[in-house]
C-alpha cells in the first residue's frame, strides 16, 4: 500500500513558515496534484514527502507508517524532476538501469526491468542513445523511465513537464494517465499549470500561501469552488469578478446591484446580508449568453436581466471567440466566450448580454463562497 497521509505538517526556515498544518489524506493507487502559484509551497511539501526536506512540525505516514526520519531511499517512492538529471556520458538504458545496478540486481533482470519501462514509454528504439542525442520529450520520458524501472509504490512529479513545448505537454500528459493506469500506483504531481492539474488529477489540492484551499475532483473545485481564490484560479480564461452590492435579502430573494445600477434577483435567502453589503460576483467567460438589444425584455429567471458592455477588444481562437468587455465606465474588462462561427463586432460596439444565474457564484468580504441553493 502507497497511502500518504499528511498531518499538521508544517515547514520553517528559520522565523519563515512556508508551509502551515498542512492535512491530507492521499488514497492508495490515487493521482494527486499539487496546485498553486509560484512561491505557495507545493514543491517544498513534496521535497518534505520524499525525504528531501525536513519536516518542521507534524507527521507524515506512509503505507500507515511513519516516514519523519525515514531515509529517502528506504520509502519507496521515486521522483521525477523539473530538470531531467540525466547522465550526459551514459546510454539511456545505462541512465534507465543505474539503479538497478547499485541495488546488485542480476544482469537478466536488470535487462527485463529497462526493456518494460521502455516499452511502455514507447523509447525502447532509443536504448542505445546517450541524452544529448535525444529531444526534450524523449529525455522526459527517460527520466520517468528511470523511475519506473525501480517498481515503486510511489511517484513523486515536481513539474515535470514544464520545459516541453505545448504539443509535448499534452502528449505527456497522455502517457502519464496510460501509464498510471496500467501501473496503479500512487502519484503526486506538482505544478502550476492549472489545465495539467484539471487533465491529469482524479484529486487536487489547491495550495496558496503555505495553505491548501480546496481539496476535490476538478469538476468540484471548478463548479463548486469553496473561495474567490480557488474560482479565479482554476478555469481559462479566469472567472469574471463583479463587485455587487446588496439591496435587499427577504422572502427567498436576493436582490444586488451590478456597478452601473442594473439588478440581479437570486432564488434564495441571504440570512447574513444586509442592505449595502458588498459582496463579489463570480461568472465564467462560458456562461455569458447574447441577448438582443432594447427589447427591454427581462429573460427568464434563469437568467439575469440584459447588460450593455463595450468591447474593447476580442480574439478569434478557431474553436471559439473570446470578447473582452467592459461595463459603461468602468475600466475592469470581463472575458466572454462565444461560438467560433459568431463574427465578433468590431472594436468599440455596445454588445447586450446576459449572464445565467445558475452558474454564478457569490463571495462575500473575506472572499468565501457564499452557501445558495442554486442548483448546477
Amino acid at each position: 500500500m502507497a497511502e500518504v497521509h499528511l498531518q499538521k505538517l508544517s515547514k520553517s526556515y528559520g522565523g519563515n513558515t512556508v508551509l502551515q498544518d498542512i492535512n491530507l489524506h492521499i488514497r492508495d493507487g490515487e493521482f494527486m496534484v499539487f496546485v498553486g502559484p509560484s512561491g505557495c509551497g507545493k514543491s517544498t511539501l513534496l521535497r518534505m514527502i520524499a525525504g528531501l526536506e525536513e519536516i518542521s512540525s507534524g507527521e507524515l505516514l506512509i503505507g500507515g507508517k511513519r516516514a519523519n526520519d525515514t531515509p529517502p531511499a528506504q520509502r519507496g517512492l521515486a521522483m521525477v524532476f523539473q530538470s531531467y538529471a540525466l547522465y550526459p556520458h551514459m546510454t539511456v538504458f545505462d541512465n534507465m538501469a543505474f539503479a538497478l545496478s547499485l541495488s546488485r540486481l542480476p544482469k537478466p533482470a536488470i535487462r527485463r526491468a529497462v526493456e518494460q519501462a521502455a516499452a511502455s514509454l514507447q523509447i525502447t528504439h532509443l536504448l542505445d542513445r546517450k541524452p544529448k542525442d535525444l529531444s526534450g520529450g524523449q529525455r522526459q520520458r527517460v527520466a520517468i523511465g528511470r523511475a519506473i524501472v525501480r517498481q515503486p509504490e510511489l511517484f513523486l512529479f515536481d513539474e515535470p513537464l514544464s520545459n516541453l513545448d505545448a504539443s509535448l505537454r499534452v502528449q505527456t500528459r497522455i502517457e502519464l494517465s496510460r501509464l498510471h493506469k496500467e501501473l496503479g500506483s500512487t502519484m503526486i504531481y506538482v505544478t502550476h499549470d492549472q489545465v495539467e492539474a484539471m487533465t491529469l488529477g482524479q484529486r487536487i489540492a489547491v495550495f496558496h500561501g503555505g495553505r491548501i484551499e480546496q481539496v476535490g475532483t476538478p469538476m468540484e473545485l471548478y463548479h463548486q469552488p469553496a473561495n474567490q481564490f480557488v474560482a479565479g484560479f482554476l478555469g481559462s480564461p479566469a472567472m469574471n469578478m463583479l463587485a455587487v452590492t446588496v439591496l435587499s435579502s427577504q422572502e427567498q430573494s436576493l436582490r444586488v446591484s451590478l456597478p452601473g445600477g442594473a439588478e440581479l434577483r437570486f432564488p434564495f435567502k441571504l440570512p447574513s446580508a444586509q442592505p449595502g453589503q458588498q459582496l463579489t460576483l463570480g461568472v465564467r467567460p462560458e456562461h455569458w449568453q447574447s441577448a438582443r438589444a432594447g427589447t427591454g425584455d427581462q429573460g427568464s429567471a434563469q437568467c439575469s436581466p440584459e447588460i450593455t458592455v463595450e468591447l474593447a477588444f476580442s480574439e478569434q481562437l478557431g474553436d471559439c471567440n473570446l470578447l473582452y468587455v467592459s461595463l459603461p465606465g468602468q475600466g475592469q474588462l470581463y472575458a466572454v466566450k462565444t461560438a467560433a462561427d459568431v463574427l465578433p463586432p468590431v472594436r468599440g460596439s455596445l454588445i447586450a448580454l446576459r449572464f445565467d444565474l445558475r452558474h454564478c457564484h457569490l463571495f462575500d468580504a473575506q472572499g468565501r463562497a457564499v452557501p445558495s441553493n442554486l442548483p448546477v
